[in-house]
């Protein structure tokens, strides 16, 4: 399964998504997939969160993945780094948008960035 769904692992300096504005043009080959690094904020100093929800839409709008990564230690002043691994049997060319948010203990989200990307697959 894992070889057909997309998987969040530790950060990898990889071709990156934008956050908001114009979407980033991003090549990738369909035997290889794509991975994203994704930037996540700091702690609040109010309302922490307890993990992160990760929703990834095709280019037809269409929720294509929801995953899930624990939130970093309360103490951690530092950005938490991750790559979003995207299989290429899945992508398909178009602009994919990937949203992040803050889920609490009690599961209430809060929605904290858009990243967006126009893909271009060669075989």
């Amino acid at each position: 399964a894992s070889a057909n769904q997309p998987r969040l692992l530790p950060w990898t300096p990889l071709h990156g998504a934008t956050r908001g504005g114009a979407a980033l043009a991003i090549a990738a080959d369909r035997s290889h997939g794509v991975a994203l690094p994704i930037d996540l904020p700091p702690q609040p100093s109010m309302g922490a969160y307890a993990s992160y929800s990760f929703d990834l839409y095709d280019p037809q709008g269409k929720l294509a993945w929801t995953g899930l990564a624990a939130a970093p230690a309360e103490d951690a002043s530092d950005n938490q780094r991750l790559s979003l691994v995207i299989p290429g049997a899945m992508l398909q060319n178009g602009a994919y948008t990937i949203a992040v948010s803050g889920v609490t203990a009690h599961g209430e989200r809060t929605e904290i960035d858009k990243f967006v990307f126009d893909l271009h697959l060669s075989d």
